[in-house]
């Protein structure tokens, strides 16, 4: 079915606890096979199991799945900038901005309790960076000086 509605980089990826990449990856990997999923649940309901085909069938699946990818996507750049052996504080400082903006444009009617999970979290880890230390790293950081925030692409 994926050939032959010629849909790119093939079957869903699966994710690994340890690895944030991955979550992004197999979020992304269900919403391109959408047509997929929904033509095997009108078409060929058999291969799933029921809880499989009530998820798919929920009239706002996929929609959740895209809001998802809207803040995994910019968490997954986000990991991969901080296990680079140059990353900085202010790289650390400045993801966790990057991810504020991105949470800020989060629907709130996205489901209430992950919005005020996300913005918990966010905000303890702005807790730990509330140091002195940690900001003077941000502001004097060459990198960062001379650039408005505004203008940071996410």
């Amino acid at each position: 079915m994926i050939k032959e509605n010629n849909i790119g980089e093939g079957s869903i990826k699966l994710y690994c606890k340890t690895w944030w990449t991955t979550s992004s990856e197999s979020v992304n990997s269900i919403i391109r096979l959408e047509s997929a999923l929904e033509e095997i649940v009108s078409n060929d309901s058999h291969l799933l199991n029921d809880k499989v085909k009530c998820i798919i069938q929920t009239w706002n699946f996929f929609s959740d799945l895209r809001i998802l990818s809207f803040i995994l996507d910019p968490l997954k750049k986000v990991v991969l900038a901080l296990k680079s052996r140059s990353a900085t504080l202010g790289d650390c400082f400045l993801g966790l901005i990057r991810l504020s903006a991105v949470l800020k444009k989060l629907p709130k009617s996205f489901n209430q309790a992950f919005h005020n999970y996300c913005f918990n979290v966010i905000n303890k880890r702005f807790e730990e960076f509330d140091d002195d230390k940690y900001l003077t790293c941000f502001f004097l950081d060459p990198h960062f000086r001379d650039k408005p925030l505004k203008k940071v692409h996410i």
